[in-house]
């Protein structure tokens, strides 16, 4: 729990710098790297609107979660819309690591929770496609080498801001 709190607070901390720095995000994405991107939005869109079909294009086969996914079920349809703004996507590599994969905490606002969620994926390719893995906080801060070095895809916006 205690590194879970220590990831976090890293992550705050580099938003910060990187805000203070100006310019750490003007190195443009490979195609490759804003696929994956575009792929974890897919996520909190397909967790948002309980997207049982979203999730299976998107999750790997051979992730648990996948497993118990329903065909047809999409509980909450036209809910990611009403979010709007209330999401953050970080990746914390600028490209995909020596074994292929890249690293993201997502966060949003989940209305039938009263609240945010947040999850911790890894994209791997498979089959030439990107999927998603999702993972553990533990598991992220092992498999997350330099922390320090990501970026914001998408930073949360509070409802009635801009």
């Amino acid at each position: 729990m205690r590194n879970g709190f220590l990831l976090i607070g890293l992550i705050i901390g580099m938003a910060l710098l990187l805000t203070a720095c100006g310019g750490a995000n003007s190195a443009e994405p490979s195609a490759d790297v804003k696929a994956a991107d575009e792929l974890a939005l897919q996520y909190i869109q397909a967790s948002v609107d309980g997207d049982d079909e979203l999730f299976r294009k998107i999750l790997s086969p051979d992730e648990p979660h996948y497993r118990i996914l329903e065909k047809g079920k999409h509980t909450f349809p036209g809910r990611f819309r009403e979010i709007g703004e209330r999401y953050s996507i970080y990746r914390f590599e600028k490209e995909p690591t020596e074994q292929g994969t890249l690293h993201y905490v997502v966060m949003y606002y989940l209305p039938n929770h009263n609240g945010n969620a947040k999850d911790f994926l890894e994209m791997k390719k498979e089959k030439g496609e990107w999927r998603i893995h999702e993972i553990e906080s533990e598991e992220a801060e092992r498999r997350v080498k330099n922390p320090d070095v990501g970026v914001y895809i998408h930073k949360y916006v509070k409802e009635g801001e801009s």
